[in-house]
């Protein structure tokens, strides 16, 4: 059994690792209580924080006159600008080159999957969440390849390059787009399944309050019309004692 922390919903299916509600990570109930996260998780998660904010400032102050392991610079005499050094010049090369544009959302993913192992029980990664992280890199590298061959790098570049002779552009952009999507359903928690109940809902209260609207509109017009009636009544009787008071000859 599992709660989540935030809602406090319990949820019976031990598989389930994220709230249905509000996508919290749910931890493990054992015996009535709830088993937190070990100080090793937050060790990590403050880890992979530090790897983010570096690769990020890597990325950033990147500069093509700094020498790396694939590029001798512009400027080879000239000090290294990048902000992190010859590691971050390094790094920066190596991932811009591999990956493109893409690799300045990897210190976002980093984040995220801190945030994941911050909050998880234990450090046990499903497979398929993985498989979705590498595939989303994939995928979206994949994708700035078909806009620019110089925005997606060499592993971006490698699928879209056979593919484009086998299904041509606009079957490989279709793949690519649907890899993307299966991705993102693999990191994240929304589903389909979500949205069509949500939308149910949404659908169910809309009757609700348009019903609800539409009695309110028909009763103020019966009530205007009343209101109309009785003062044509009024009227009435106001010129029938009118003829009926006047003087006769």
């Amino acid at each position: 059994m599992k709660i989540c922390p935030t809602c406090k919903e319990t949820y019976k299916d031990d598989e389930l690792n994220f709230c249905l509600a509000d996508g919290t990570t749910l931890l493990a109930k054992k015996n009535g209580k709830v088993t937190k996260h070990s100080r090793l998780n937050e060790v990590i998660a403050v880890a992979l924080i530090g790897l983010a904010l570096l690769i990020f400032l890597s990325l950033m102050t990147a500069s093509p006159d700094d020498r790396s392991i694939i590029s001798t610079g512009y400027s080879a005499s000239s000090p290294t600008k990048n902000l992190i050094g010859i590691v971050g010049a390094n790094i920066a090369a190596v991932l811009i080159a591999a990956i493109g544009w893409t690799a300045y959302l990897l210190p976002a993913v980093i984040a995220l999957i801190a945030w994941r192992v911050y909050q998880s029980v234990n450090l046990r990664m499903r497979a398929g969440r993985v498989i979705g992280y590498v595939l989303f890199v994939l995928a979206l590298s994949g994708l700035a390849y078909m806009l620019n061959t110089s925005y997606g790098g060499v592993i971006g570049g490698a699928f879209p390059y056979v593919s484009k002779k086998l299904i041509g552009n606009t079957g490989t952009t279709i793949v690519l787009a649907t890899f993307l999507v299966a991705s993102l359903l693999l990191i994240t928690n929304f589903s389909f399944n979500w949205i069509f109940g949500h939308l149910d809902v949404a659908k169910g209260n809309f009757k609700i309050h348009f019903d609800e609207w539409r009695e309110k509109r028909k009763a103020a017009k019966a009530a205007e019309k009343s209101q109309i009636s009785e003062r044509s009544e009024k009227r009435r009787k106001t010129r029938e004692k009118a003829l009926s008071d006047s003087p006769t000859i």
